[in-house]
């Protein structure tokens, strides 16, 4: 129903492809699990300032190449991150806080399809979408306070979403949970088998094509009013990710996971016999 390509732009990391009047965007380091970089960021950033001006787009499928739709930080970038000074910490945070912001207020309609693993940075893509499909075997995870970190830059779009019991509980634990909870928690629209993901997105497009498009986008202009405030928190977030990235809880986070060995903090919980 909607296979024929119109046209097809690629930048290294995303992929865009143009069909009758909506595109499919894809993230595009399958080796990395997609895991953010700062071009990746950049080129992120870009293409959805791009397709919002489009208005002749119905909508926006949202992908991820290979294995897992976006596994949050690259190894790489978070080895940078050491070295980084506060203040080229709060640089990097701001340039990941607008690509979230970008695709938060982008004005036409994004569908991410999401699969694999969706974890940190990554949970931050799905919250600032507006339909979210899961294959139900997908892994959530905000997974900051493991490395010493802190959501702090996904936190205000993520709690656009899910509720404050969910938000305490998983963004202080950052345990992993399942897809069938992340649209329990409202993070996720809906949690499919695989093979019903394909004929869910095409009735999302049917109802996108059959929509007024100028309508839709006044509507999200006015579910954005009500969601005004995220912008207020870019520098305080940013802020908070630099103070903990230069932390010495966070150097250790960080160092840990880049060399595979244990931090310091982690220990052993034991249950007293009864």
């Amino acid at each position: 129903m909607f296979s024929e390509c119109k046209a097809r732009i690629d930048v290294d990391f995303v992929k865009t492809f143009y069909l009758e009047k909506h595109c499919v965007v894809t993230l595009s380091r399958p080796e990395k699990r997609n895991a953010f970089n700062p071009q990746m960021i950049e080129e992120l950033t870009s293409t959805f300032a791009s397709l919002s001006a489009q208005s002749e787009l119905r909508a926006i499928i949202l992908k991820g190449d290979g294995k897992s739709f976006c596994a949050g930080a690259d190894l790489d970038w978070m080895k940078s991150m050491v070295e980084y000074s506060e203040a080229e910490n709060i640089a990097d945070s701001n340039r990941l806080f607008d690509m979230f912001y970008t695709l938060h207020e982008c004005a036409i309609p994004i569908i991410s399809i999401v699969h694999g693993h969706v974890m940190g940075g990554g949970t931050g893509i799905v919250a600032a979408s507006d339909i979210v499909i899961a294959e139900a075997s997908t892994q959530f995870a905000f997974s900051e306070v493991k490395l010493g970190l802190a959501p702090a830059t996904i936190s205000p779009f993520i709690l656009s979403r899910i509720n404050a019991n969910d938000a305490h509980r998983f963004l202080l634990t950052g345990e992993r949970f399942s897809a069938s909870k992340a649209r329990e928690m409202g993070l996720v629209t809906e949690a499919v088998e695989g093979e019903e993901i394909e004929d869910l997105q095409n009735y999302f497009l049917k109802n996108f094509y059959e929509n007024g498009p100028q309508a839709v986008n006044a509507t999200k202009g006015l579910l954005n009013i009500f969601e005004a405030g995220i912008l207020e928190t870019k520098d305080y977030t940013s802020r908070v990710i630099a103070e903990r990235r230069v932390s010495e809880e966070g150097q250790q986070g960080l160092r840990g996971f880049i060399e595979n060995r244990s931090v310091p903090w982690k220990t052993k919980y034991e249950v007293d016999p009864k």
